[in-house]
């Protein structure tokens, strides 16, 4: 089942990428103008844990970007969601018993940056903190779904369960992924 859903998404992602290939967007041209395009701040920090993580600095960037167009104290009420890639508590400390299987976990910047953490959402604003959690959630996510940007970002803004259910209809119905989002 995991490979049938993991062929719909790839076939929906080389669409995308065929379209987007033909397309000059402002996506575009952040995917390929980083340091152009994202505050000193985002990019810094996507590039500093994306090598850590292994994530694409992009992804991260991107994220961040679309979630709070970088804004470190940005709060989502009524998600209650903290900081510049709008994490929420309880996703924190998920993110923190489940990264733990990543040899990355024992970097020292990593155990660093989680002696931020108190367990206190407020913590979350720190956008160090922050964006570590963030990365490590899109390589929690992409581990998951593939590594395929278009459903890792789903994820991310809609829940990993949303995104998986969504997927399993699509592969069901022998239609793309889009429209069960």
């Amino acid at each position: 089942m995991i490979g049938t859903i993991l062929g719909v998404a790839t076939v929906v992602v080389g669409s995308l990428l065929a379209t987007a290939a033909n397309a000059a967007t402002r996506k575009e041209y952040v995917m390929l103008n980083p340091k152009k395009a994202y505050p000193k701040l985002g990019l810094a920090l996507a590039e500093k844990w994306g090598q850590i993580f292994g994530v694409p600095p992009q992804w991260i960037a991107s994220i961040q970007s679309v979630e709070t167009g970088f804004r470190p104290l940005a709060y989502n009420q009524a998600g209650k969601a903290h900081g510049m890639m709008q994490i929420k508590l309880p996703t924190a400390l998920d993110i923190i018993r489940r990264g733990k299987q990543f040899d990355a976990w024992k970097n020292p910047a990593v155990k660093a940056t989680l002696r931020k953490f108190s367990g206190n959402g407020q913590d979350l604003f720190d956008p160090d903190l922050n964006v570590m959690l963030g990365s490590m959630y899109l390589l929690l996510l992409g581990k998951k779904f593939g590594g395929l940007f278009p459903v890792v970002s789903a994820a991310y803004n809609q829940g990993e369960g949303a995104v998986a259910k969504a997927l399993a209809k699509a592969a069901a119905s022998g239609q793309p992924f889009e429209g069960f989002l």
